[in-house]
């Protein structure tokens, strides 16, 4: 029998192996030799060769086999097949994660936008479809676990559908797409469809009301983006709101989780503005009092840990759901860095350039 990873890759290296579900991002944690015999499993190599090669009986290897068989992550095939070529593992540092900003391109004006006159130069000299695909064959070499796209505004890149694909092809787990919400298109929808993984749309939403989220976003907004996510989350996609908290909106984040309830949102992460970009020209009219949000924070932690409702949240770098179920909080640590999610991942810019 010659046992054949699928729906998966082996990611990381020496002492930090784990096994990554490509349909829904998932990931199980391997030992050195465990890895090293998966690694096998290739749909060359048949049982006998590899208990050979690593000195484990048959019983053994079929058992431990048969957990991953029952996961969808492999089959034992009667006949050898085409021999899948796994990724070499990396020496640490390893890079883990990379967010593309696949345009600097966006429909919206919005009062914060802590980019834009980053994002107006690098549309100037976006990647072409074809340079973006190079992209993912060098992040494919390196065995990048997964991708995020993000713009600008993601939508408004026509190529979006194939970028997709051709994520998908190389076996890099796409994440996320991060959008405003207000361009919605079914030739994406598709593409996604077919890659058969479990996409998280990251929306933003800046209020329960026309009132308070198109004070950012611009008038007529609100009711696209309410449209995008109820069209989504029907078609059975995951859904992320992302919230920036302003003078506008502090007083009704209360308001606003009851609201995304209703909605079946998935996860709510709320934060306060970078002083950057727009935002230092609009401070006066978006920046919050702090005792404000801090007080809003309360009472949405407050709420959130007395109700222990189905939707996740993440309160800046103060708290979020995952604290509760772990029954452990920390915010730096002797093993992570001041900036824990930049640790193991970068950005690349549109043009190209690559920052961290």
């Amino acid at each position: 029998m010659y046992p054949v990873l699928k729906n998966c890759r082996i990611r990381g290296n020496v002492g930090d192996f784990y096994l990554q579900n490509l349909k829904n991002g998932y990931i199980f944690k391997l030992e050195d030799l465990q890895a090293k015999i998966l690694w096998y499993c290739n749909g060359k190599n048949d049982i006998s060769l590899i208990s050979k090669k690593f000195y484990q009986s048959k019983r053994n290897l079929l058992s431990f086999f048969q957990f991953f068989k029952n996961e969808n992550l492999l089959d034992l095939s009667k006949k050898q097949i085409n021999n899948i070529v796994f990724p070499l593992p990396l020496k640490n540092p390893q890079l883990k994660e990379v967010q593309i900003e696949i345009t600097g391109k966006c429909n919206l004006w919005c009062l914060h936008c802590y980019g834009r006159s980053d994002f107006k130069k690098t549309a100037r000299n976006e990647l072409t479809t074809k340079e973006l695909e190079e992209l993912f064959n060098q992040l494919q070499e390196l065995n990048i676990e997964r991708c995020f796209l993000s713009g600008g505004e993601s939508f408004t890149r026509k190529d979006l559908p194939i970028l997709i694909k051709q994520l998908a092809k190389r076996h890099i787990y796409i994440g996320g797409i991060f959008t405003n919400g207000t361009i919605y298109r079914e030739d994406v929808i598709k593409a996604i469809k077919k890659t058969g993984q479990d996409i998280v749309f990251l929306v933003s939403l800046d209020g329960h009301s026309s009132t308070t989220h198109n004070f950012l976003r611009g008038k007529g907004n609100f009711e696209k983006t309410i449209s995008f996510i109820k069209k989504v989350k029907k078609l059975g996609f995951w859904v992320t709101i992302n919230t920036i908290v302003t003078k506008r909106n502090v007083n009704y984040l209360m308001e606003m989780y009851k609201f995304l309830e209703c909605l079946g949102i998935n996860r709510w992460r709320v934060s306060i503005p970078r002083e950057q970009g727009e935002c230092i020209k609009n401070k006066e009219i978006v920046m919050p009092n702090n005792e404000d949000f801090f007080n809003a924070y309360k009472d949405l932690l407050k709420y959130h840990v007395e109700n222990k409702t189905k939707m996740k949240i993440q309160l800046s770098s103060i708290f979020k759901t995952e604290f509760i179920k772990n029954k452990c909080y920390y915010l730096y640590q002797n093993t992570n860095s001041c900036c824990e999610y930049k640790r193991w991942s970068l950005t690349i810019q549109s043009n190209g350039n690559v920052i961290s």
